[in-house]
């Protein structure tokens, strides 16, 4: 991506910034859910090892968690 104005550096960050938000969001309900403790080594047991966006991606990508999850989890 070639941006040639600082003007059009907008869009690339409103969008970084939804990503990051709803991968925040899917983050919390996998931690809500208890569902963190498959991505934490077997001798963690006080604090969570990445953070919630990173959570939310793992979730993404394994299909723990639906798009109708994260627009519920929303609405509360």
């Amino acid at each position: 991506m070639r941006l040639t104005t600082p003007a059009r550096w907008d869009r690339p960050l409103l969008i970084f910034a939804w990503t990051y938000y709803w991968q925040s969001v899917a983050g919390t309900l996998v931690e809500a859910a208890g569902q963190d403790r498959h991505w934490r080594a077997n001798t963690m047991r006080t604090h969570r090892p990445y953070v919630l966006w990173r959570l939310g991606v793992g979730a993404f990508a394994s299909g723990a968690i639906t798009w109708r999850q994260l627009r519920q989890a929303q609405r509360r």
